[in-house]
């Protein structure tokens, strides 16, 4: 199987590896062989999806070498919390100046993804794509963020690249297969995971991955016995006790489901996969609606979150106590839970009031329980504001925002609310009809002034004749 090449810095020497040329692979940077050797073994088990046995080799390796950039990035995508991912990532960021160019657009597109920098990071994956053309890896990666994004023809194609480059590199088989299940081609993906199963016998994700897809086709003995093989081979795949559960949970057997979440958490070697085990069995509970157990469960979560510090670990569990506590309470008045309130203290540093939100929960589950004829058309006028305010805009900077300014209005109203009173909708003939007699109420009061107008002039023209007449008898007398 191959495997990148790699870069030995010794002193200002460099030693490439001779099976590729330097350029036609993204090289792994170390003053270390002994590292070296230890990422490349880790980097072959993360590549199988044993994430918590290449976790242990990637973390030796950086102990080897304390300026193992890809040792800390490997550590990273295979640490079993938040807390161990975003530490080790924010090891790798620190030490990119002291890569080459491709590991450290390697480095950026995982911090740009942490982030949520979408952008940024399929730029720096594209760069990656036109530097190392050759590399079966990038063009994995490449699948992966578009297997992310749900856009699962693009994905096809990059791991289709992949395979291309290099088919004994068994990681794209495996997303391969779910991308075309996924994407609802069935047929495909079970093809996908034999060949895969085919190239690596001995492994237990092939047998994995072939037994969700008969778990989705509702094949769930036919499931459970392909996961018992993944565990016939690791008893530590803690991912095949998670799918038999699951294939229990489906067949009615919650207690059996339990019983094999109580062997994952006996094997569990880390907190993340204790926290595994605790998480479906919550879910175990919950789907039988036994609430008090399913949050008797969880504070179990919530303790290992407290001992490890680890808040962003805390308030995912709280966020998943406050989401089954109004559940437990059915269809009667719903209280804020306090998980919610404690994930708000968590997430935004102080007290947060969501009782406001509680109206809005009731209505979406009145809406969900509604008929479906009574949901029909719902959004509709969203769609179509969407879909306006697609068009290009054109002309200058004032017609834009008039524009801008309209469908802004348009989408309010098309929503029920109205920015301003407006008057009712009139016919053209109401219309015109209200102009004729407006105007006709105009030209009478005009009228009126005019004869106003024409009775005040007489009027003082007279007291002016009065007023000559006087004076001329005066001086008669």
């Amino acid at each position: 199987m191959k495997t990148l090449a790699f870069t030995i810095l010794m002193g200002l020497g460099a030693v490439a590896s001779a099976k590729d040329k330097p350029s036609d692979k993204i090289p792994v940077t170390t003053a270390s062989p002994d590292a070296r050797d230890l990422y490349m073994k880790a980097q072959d088990l993360a590549d199988k999806l044993r994430g918590t046995d290449a976790h242990e080799l990637f973390a030796k390796a950086a102990a080897k070498d304390k300026d193992f950039a890809l040792a800390y990035l490997g550590m990273a995508n295979t640490g079993g919390t938040a807390k161990d991912f975003f530490e080790s990532l924010g090891k790798a960021v620190a030490l990119e100046g002291k890569v080459s160019p491709g590991e450290k657009l390697l480095i950026q597109a995982a911090d740009q993804g942490a982030k949520n920098d979408l952008a940024h990071q399929k730029e720096s994956l594209d760069n990656l794509a036109q530097m190392f053309p050759s590399d079966e890896r990038v063009a994995n990666q490449l699948g992966a963020y578009y297997f992310g994004r749900q856009d699962y023809a693009q994905s096809i194609a990059s791991y289709e690249k992949a395979i291309k480059i290099n088919p004994a590199f068994t990681q794209p088989y495996n997303q391969l297969g779910y991308a075309y299940r996924f994407s609802g081609k069935l047929p495909d993906a079970e093809r996908t995971f034999k060949k895969y199963i085919e190239l690596i016998p001995g492994d237990p994700n092939p047998y994995d991955s072939y037994a969700e897809l008969l778990m989705e086709e509702g094949k769930f003995a036919d499931s459970i016995a392909s996961y018992k093989k993944a565990l016939a081979i690791d008893g530590n795949f803690v991912a095949s006790y998670i799918g038999i559960g699951n294939d229990q949970m489906f067949e009615g057997k919650g207690d059996d489901a339990r019983k094999t979440f109580a062997q994952f958490a006996k094997v569990a070697r880390t907190d993340g996969e204790r926290r595994q085990a605790i998480f479906w069995t919550v879910i175990a509970y919950s789907f039988e609606g036994a609430w008090d157990k399913a949050l008797a469960e969880g504070d179990k979560m919530v303790a290992i979150a407290n001992e490890r510090k680890d808040n962003a670990m805390l308030a995912n569990d709280y966020n998943l106590l406050g989401n089954t506590r109004p559940a437990r309470r059915g269809g009667g008045e719903v209280q804020a839970p306090a998980g919610h309130q404690r994930q708000g203290r968590l997430a935004g540093g102080g007290q947060r009031d969501d009782e406001a939100q509680w109206p809005v929960r009731r209505r979406a589950r009145r809406t969900r329980e509604a008929r479906p004829q009574d949901r029909e058309g719902q959004g509709r006028g969203v769609r179509e504001a969407g879909e306006r305010q697609a068009e290009p805009v054109r002309g200058p900077p004032a017609a834009r925002a008039a524009r801008h300014d309209r469908d802004r209005r348009q989408a309010v109203e098309d929503r029920g609310r109205r920015v301003v009173p407006r008057e009712p909708a009139r016919s053209t003939r109401a219309v015109l009809g209200r102009g004729r007699d407006e105007g006709r109420r105009r030209r009478e009061r005009c009228q009126d002034h005019g004869r106003q107008g024409r009775q005040l002039q007489r009027a003082r023209a007279g007291l002016r004749v009065r007023a000559r007449e006087g004076a001329g008898a005066r001086e008669v007398i």
